[in-house]
């Protein structure tokens, strides 16, 4: 069992996302430390969130995004129930499939956030397949690209085909989370 799921079957009254977020946010975990630029940069936003598991990059995006979609290739029940009650709670819009990011069609997005198989060849696909969708001005938001080089070679393979893309941030710390933005790199990654 996870530390979330410790934490809400022992909670006291309803968890709302703003209970999920701060959880996420003090859990001193691979994430943690990019919650709030998450969280920041997706107000008012529509957000692909690709890649579940304990849901922190789900919490960080529903505490300010107009909408969130989160896929992930496995079914992560423990962790949706605790959504699924804070977001009725807090009449937030967040659907859930439970599918492969490799084989659902691009949704028009805002934000697309990819933290799934940590390979290049995982990355440069699901960047490659989803891309287009992502609107002008929007970002693609990638987690643990310090952690997994190989990541960092599927980005720049990318990159390198779609030279309308570039690096707009690349954090080093938590693991790493590298953004990208259409227009000319800022940051080396």
């Amino acid at each position: 069992m996870s530390n979330i799921q410790q934490a809400f079957d022992s909670r006291k009254g309803v968890w709302r996302i703003k209970d999920i977020f701060d959880f996420h946010r003090f859990a001193n975990d691979d994430f943690s430390a990019h919650m709030d630029y998450c969280a920041e940069i997706s107000k008012g936003k529509r957000v692909l969130d690709m890649g579940f598991r304990w849901g922190q990059s789900t919490a960080a995006f529903l505490v300010g995004a107009k909408s969130v979609k989160t896929f992930d290739i496995n079914e992560c029940l423990e962790g949706r129930e605790i959504f699924d009650e804070a977001v009725e709670v807090d009449k937030a819009y967040w659907e859930f499939v439970w599918k492969d990011s490799l084989s659902v069609d691009p949704e028009e997005c805002d934000i697309l956030f990819i933290d799934t198989d940590h390979t290049g060849d995982q990355v440069y696909a699901e960047l490659t397949l989803h891309h287009a969708a992502v609107n002008d001005g929007g970002l693609i938001v990638m987690h643990d690209t310090q952690a997994f080089s190989s990541m960092r070679n599927g980005i720049r393979q990318f990159i390198s085909e779609n030279e309308q893309w570039g690096v707009l941030k690349h954090f080093v710390h938590s693991n790493g989370l590298t953004v990208l933005h259409r227009g000319r790199s800022e940051e080396a990654l």
